[in-house]
């Protein structure tokens, strides 16, 4: 027989990965419902400052729950945002978190190294965005960090310079 802490354990791995399927809707600008998206994609699509947090979001379908903003949606309020771009003190801040600057030229996170990855591997960033570990002021590339790829496009230019 399983202990209470192992099923606990396995029910909440169970959620995790639901959550992980979750599939997504939102209204666009024009108000329409568009739909489905993974909350992989969504969470890329934020993260590189294509969708803000006031965008109207519902689990799909999920005709009974109401539309909330992105910023308060279940899965997208565990992200705390900072919106200071001109931090003077870091240290206070775990050095395995992440920040980055979006195209709005705010500082975006903290979030975790998984998450970077994640969103990296899906394409959602410039190999040119600035990131910075957390407690450390200095910004370095997605790209030099780990987070993006070259993209072809770049590789081709560099390979006509050359």
């Amino acid at each position: 027989p399983l202990s209470k802490s192992s099923l606990l354990q396995r029910k909440e791995e169970k959620n995790s990965e639901e959550e992980k399927k979750q599939q997504w809707e939102y209204v666009d600008d024009e108000g329409k419902h568009q739909g489905p998206f993974s909350s992989e994609q969504i969470l890329a699509w934020h993260a590189a400052g294509h969708l803000d947090d006031a965008l109207l979001v519902r689990p799909h379908g999920d005709a009974s729950s109401e539309f909330k903003p992105l910023g308060e949606s279940s899965l997208f309020a565990q992200q705390p945002q900072d919106n200071n771009n001109t931090k003077n003190d870091n240290n206070d801040e775990d050095p395995n978190a992440f920040f980055y600057v979006d195209d709005q030229k705010q500082e975006q996170g903290p979030f975790t190294q998984e998450q970077m990855q994640t969103w990296g591997e899906l394409g959602a960033f410039r190999p040119t965005l600035q990131v910075r570990r957390g407690g450390e002021s200095t910004y370095s590339t997605a790209l030099e960090l780990g987070f993006a790829q070259e993209r072809e496009e770049e590789q081709e230019e560099e390979e006509e310079e050359e």
